[in-house]
């Protein structure tokens, strides 16, 4: 993710944040680095959030994790809030005014903290960024697709793929 006012990216994988000053690209120079998990991480006025697996299992719920952005003075982002969201958070994305975060919610399937095996069903998680720094569980909506499953031979007719039917 590009800071184009702060000249410097985010990058996120490899269970790290590393924020990385690019104001001359010949020589990018690494100003922070954070554990936070695998996956994305986007940038949106002064919030910068990124998505996290869960470390026991892909079946489990992964997080929201809210940093503040890098800051020159200190040197560092600074996790503000972490909000449980939903199994394999892969992608996120806000809302052209910020005011939500919307993330892709893959739901791999895996065993559960008792081993069992579980199999969540892919869904959309839609954050409110009204309070984001204090949210918690109830500034999460789940936009799930269950009620298009008693509808799937129509749409493999129509040619959309269903890898897993059955």
């Amino acid at each position: 993710m590009y800071d184009p006012q702060n000249v410097i990216a985010y990058v996120g994988g490899a269970d790290l944040i590393t924020v990385i000053d690019i104001a001359n690209p010949e020589t990018p120079q690494i100003l922070d680095r954070q554990e936070f998990g695998k996956s994305d991480v986007q940038l949106c006025g002064d919030i910068l959030a990124a998505v996290a697996y869960n470390p026991d299992g892909d079946a489990l719920n992964g997080t929201l994790q809210i940093f503040s952005p890098f800051n020159a003075s200190t040197g560092v982002i600074t996790l503000i809030n972490t909000i449980d969201i939903c199994s394999e958070p892969d992608h996120l994305i806000f809302t052209p005014d910020c005011s939500n975060i919307l993330v892709a919610c893959s739901g791999k399937p895996g065993l559960d903290l008792d081993g069992n095996y579980t199999n969540p069903e892919g869904a959309v998680a839609i954050i409110d960024t009204t309070d984001i720094a204090t949210a918690g569980a109830e500034a999460v909506r789940i936009a799930d697709f269950t009620k298009f499953n008693d509808r799937a031979d129509e749409f493999v007719q129509a040619g959309v793929r269903y890898i897993y039917s059955g």
